[in-house]
């Protein structure tokens, strides 16, 4: 994704297992696009840029003032995915 991208909405949510950003982007040409990504929770500005140029579509009702249940569900997975990775990383150290 080379074009340039301004920033409309972000989230965080947080949990034990790690941090999943949702970022809602207008491009040059005036699409609307939302974005999720598992992140590392440490620079919001990298943060951004991974959830932009890594993340998985996400629905862009999103931010328009009532999140779906099925939105959270989403969030869920991506939180429990990370909390595998983890405990898989910790079984590997050990």
């Amino acid at each position: 994704m080379t074009q340039e991208a301004e920033i409309l909405n972000v989230d965080w949510y947080t949990a034990a297992s790690g941090t999943v950003g949702i970022v809602q982007v207008r491009w040059g040409w005036g699409q609307k696009s939302t974005y999720i990504a598992p992140v590392e929770g440490k620079n919001q500005d990298e943060d951004i840029q991974h959830v932009i140029h890594w993340g998985a579509q996400f629905p862009n009702s999103h931010f328009d003032g009532a999140a779906h249940v099925s939105h959270m569900f989403a969030v869920q997975d991506a939180l429990d995915y990370l909390g595998r990775k983890i405990d898989e990383e910790k079984k590997e150290k050990s």
